[in-house]
This record gives C-alpha cells, sequence and structure tokens, in this order.
C-alpha cells in the first residue's frame, strides 16, 4: 500500500470521527426537541413557528436561559402574553409561567426564562414548550425545545458544546483536506465522494444551526436525512482508499 493510499485512509477516518461528534450535536437537539412535544400538547399550540433560543446542554453547576423573541410587527400598539411551560421533574408536574406585554409599533423584546438541572424529566432533559398569543389579526405562534442534561462538573454546557463543535468542524474538514490530497484535479469516483461528503458536512451544519434558533421541525428533519446518508456513504464504499 502507498504513501497516498494510507493518507485517503487516514483523511476518511478523520472526517467520519468529525462527523461523529457534530451528528453527537444535531442527535440530541432533535431528539430532545421531539420529546418536548409530549409537554402540555393541547393547551399551547399555535398557529405559526415560534423560534426559542435555547441551550443544547445543561450541568448541576449552571442556571439555562431561554429566550423568546417577541415582534409587533402592526402598525398600532400590540398586547400579546407569553405562556411558557418547563417540565419539573415529571411531564406532569409543569412551572407554568404567562407574561403580559405592551408593544408599541415595531418594537421587539426578548423575554427570558431560567432553568436549572433540576427540572429535567427523569434527571435526563429539560422540555420546555412556548406560545405568544397576538390579538387579531396577528396569529398566535408556538414553540419548543430540548435541554439534555449531563452530570458533569469539569465542563459546563457551552463549553461541551463548543468542544464538540469545533473539534467536529476541524477533524471533518481536515479529513476532506486529506483524503483529496494528491487527486487533485478531481476526477471519477474521488471527485463524486468528496461532493458527497461536503454535501453531507453542510448538511450537518445547517441542521444544527437551525435546530438550534428555534426550527425544532427541520432539525428533526435534518438528523433523518443525515443518518440516511452517512449509513449510504458507509456501507456504499468497500474501502475507504479510492483509485483513479
Amino acid at each position: 500500500m502507498n504513501i497516498l493510499s494510507k493518507k485517503n485512509k487516514f483523511g476518511a477516518f478523520c472526517y467520519f470521527i468529525g462527523i461523529a461528534l457534530l451528528m453527537i450535536i444535531l442527535t440530541v437537539s432533535a431528539w430532545t426537541d421531539f420529546e418536548a412535544m409530549n409537554v402540555d400538547v393541547h393547551n399551547i399550540r399555535g398557529n405559526g413557528n415560534l423560534p426559542l433560543v435555547c441551550p443544547v446542554f445543561i450541568t448541576p453547576d449552571e442556571t439555562g436561559i431561554i429566550k423568546i423573541k417577541v415582534e409587533n410587527t402592526q402598525d398600532r400598539v400590540s398586547r400579546p402574553y407569553i405562556t411558557t411551560v418547563i417540565t419539573q421533574s415529571t411531564l406532569s408536574l409543569l412551572d407554568r409561567d404567562r407574561t403580559f406585554l405592551n408593544l408599541q409599533p415595531g418594537e421587539t423584546q426578548i423575554i427570558t426564562r431560567e432553568f436549572t438541572y433540576e427540572d429535567a424529566v427523569f434527571g435526563k432533559m429539560v422540555l420546555v414548550n412556548a406560545k405568544i398569543d397576538y390579538p387579531y389579526p396577528t396569529p398566535d405562534l408556538s414553540g419548543l425545545c430540548g435541554i439534555y442534561v449531563l452530570d458533569i462538573s469539569f465542563l459546563t454546557g457551552s463549553q461541551l458544546l463548543i468542544f464538540l463543535s469545533v473539534s467536529g468542524l476541524l477533524l471533518s474538514g481536515l479529513g476532506l483536506f486529506l483524503y483529496t490530497e494528491g487527486h487533485r484535479p478531481l476526477r471519477g469516483k474521488i471527485r463524486l465522494t468528496t461532493i458527497s461528503y461536503s454535501v453531507i458536512l453542510s448538511w450537518i451544519i445547517v441542521g444544527i444551526i437551525l435546530s438550534n434558533i428555534g426550527f425544532s421541525q427541520f432539525g428533526f428533519f435534518a438528523f433523518i436525512i443525515a443518518v440516511i446518508a452517512i449509513t449510504v456513504l458507509l456501507f456504499g464504499e468497500k474501502e475507504f482508499s479510492i483509485q483513479d
């Protein structure tokens, strides 16, 4: 086996390790958001999507913050109210809060709610639902999110997210570089495989971003497509090194 073939295989190995780290983030985001669909399902559903900004992870030594953006797009004063529901250890015990606002035309406010790891359902995840009830004719909006609880003390949730994100991006980027090294200009199967690697990486990144700025439905959809694509890529190739 020549040096180029070894570099080719090592590049693919780095790429898939990086993808695995990024998939941890996407999997946790999609899974917890899916579980949040079961919280107060009959009482807190609107006609449109309300993006919630929530942490992905939380640890015992920190307080998490949920951010809700409220906008008045009308040309008159609007008095919406926000209902937020956060689990408290079980799905049946909920912390319900209602906030009334008075928004001037074009005004935007950010509403926050705090939570801790003690709010987690069965010690695994904190589940959140929120709804904005606007006066007619603005449609009501609802959104949800889930936060995974990790019982660790050496990292905060945000530090873990940064570690997984940076490591995943660096390893997958390095893997792509090594995989294509010596094959430029890219031709044939190596070109098609490189395009597949790049598309999957981009898709996972977009899924993570959208899932964590409130578009939970897209995050779950991105997770399903990513799993299918990675499975096809892994089992569709007999070996990591593809020769021209």
